[in-house]
């Protein structure tokens, strides 16, 4: 199994620089799976580094909706494939890691780290289909009405806010209470944008073209939603026994989660 080997990351601005003058992503190190500890915590600090790309791509796409800009496109696509070689050396790296012996704490660690590399990868491949349908627009000159353009700019940007908050999990895990506030409020205005589109259809105030683009948008923006709250779940079990993939709920003080969630809702549904 080949790792890219490198000194521990100095920021990104140093791990870009990494990649120009050597074409690839150097981003662990392997004298430090000799102590699984040290070693989890390069993995962690990786995958903090590919949440960090899969989150300014998402940005980048987003802007796409008000600009089509083929740089911009290009930059989402690179970035994919940056996000790509995160997760198979990341994976890789953890695997190695899960060889050793470790703990009942580390082992949970490491299986924490797996789910949620994945997850990213798909978040990055939502992000750059969504870039791609806004390219197809720009190329088929098509476009949204004014009120779908205006309801999928605000689905973006809370989109955006969940992944910000989901993010900062990874230094603060009481920040999950508002990733799951985001997710339902997100997942509210997905299937008003729906609803929306459905009613424009019918009374012919929507093409169908750009009304299927529409579709697979909120299908995407769905994905990311959904692969944000399992990150936030994952990162909140890191300190449990064994790890819960399915099935598992979190009971938080009634009264402030409801703060939470009607906050980011009068944000982004007063008018309901």
């Amino acid at each position: 199994m080949k790792f890219h080997l490198s000194n521990l990351f100095n920021g990104r601005k140093a791990l870009a620089e990494q990649e120009e003058a050597s074409g690839e992503m150097n981003i662990l190190k392997a004298g430090l799976l000799e102590k699984p500890e040290s070693a989890i915590a390069q993995a962690r600090l990786a995958a903090k580094l590919m949440f960090d790309e899969t989150k300014d791509a998402s940005i980048l796409a987003a802007g796409l909706l008000k600009d089509y800009e083929e740089n911009a496109y290009m930059q989402i696509k690179k970035s994919e494939e940056k996000v790509d070689l995160y997760e198979d050396q990341i994976c890789n790296y953890l695997l190695e890691i899960s060889k050793r012996k470790l703990t009942t704490a580390e082992s949970q660690r490491v299986s924490v780290l797996l789910h949620t590399v994945n997850d990213l990868e798909t978040i990055s491949d939502c992000t750059c289909s969504i870039g791609l349908a806004y390219r197809n627009m720009y190329e088929r000159n098509a476009e949204f009405s004014q009120e779908a353009a205006q309801q999928l700019e605000l689905a973006q940007q809370a989109v955006r806010e969940m992944l910000e908050k989901t993010r900062a999990m990874f230094d603060d895990i009481r920040q999950i209470q508002e990733v799951y506030a985001y997710h339902q409020v997100v997942s509210e205005l997905l299937d008003r944008l729906r609803e929306k589109h459905i009613e424009r259809l019918k009374s012919s105030r929507c093409m169908v073209e750009s009304g299927l683009v529409l579709t697979d948008l909120i299908n995407y923006y769905e994905r990311i939603a959904v692969r944000c709250q399992r990150i936030a779940g994952y990162l909140m079990q890191e300190g449990n026994e064994a790890l819960k993939i399915h099935g598992h709920e979190y009971w938080f003080p009634a009264k402030d989660y409801r703060e939470l969630y009607e906050g980011c809702r009068e944000r982004y549904l007063a008018e309901d």
